[in-house]
């Protein structure tokens, strides 16, 4: 039912939470199970002008180093994913890594919807930090927004983090599907 799993993760702990859903759910269906992170390359080289400034944007960075800046981003992704792979395979799961440069002017949840309908997958899994109403009403949620632009379901994991274990395949989070 379930052959390909599109795993969400930011580098963080408490997204590895979903990690016990996410072997739960592979070793049942037998699913491939694909650890995906976004690289950041939304960042711009140059700063807009300032007062007192000739109207003519100031180079902050060369493009170059800017370049070197994201190379390096994405092997410090891919040698973060890989080592959550290993863990992984070492439990019997057919595991792949993906990174993925955002497209300038798409958001994190663009490229992620888009990259799970483009590659057939039957589910994505995310975990939410589960901010509070004022922060999602303010700011969005990264969730939310990929729940309304995905034509994939998602299946949203609440982790039960706890900062002092070092254990991250641990207890069965939370998860509710939308």
């Amino acid at each position: 039912m379930l052959k390909k799993i599109l795993v969400c993760l930011d580098g963080s702990r408490f997204a590895e939470g979903i990690l016990p859903y996410v072997i739960e759910r592979a070793q049942h269906f037998s699913s491939k199970t694909v650890l995906f992170k976004v690289v950041n390359t939304n960042v711009s080289a140059y700063a807009f002008s300032t007062p007192g400034m000739s109207g003519q944007p100031v180079p902050i960075i060369a493009q170059r180093h800017l370049d070197g800046l994201i190379r390096d981003e994405e092997a410090r992704d891919k040698s973060y994913l890989e080592g959550v792979a290993a863990r992984l395979r070492l439990l019997g799961l057919d595991v792949e890594i993906v990174t993925r440069r955002r497209a300038p002017g798409d958001t994190i949840s663009d490229t992620i919807a888009s990259y799970a309908a483009e590659h057939g997958f039957d589910l994505i899994l995310m975990a939410t930090h589960g901010h509070r109403f004022w922060i999602r009403l303010i700011f969005g949620s990264m969730t939310e927004s990929v729940i309304r632009k995905s034509r994939v379901p998602v299946l949203v994991v609440s982790p039960r983090y706890d900062e002092t274990k070092d254990e991250t395949l641990g207890e069965m989070p939370q998860a509710s599907v939308t």
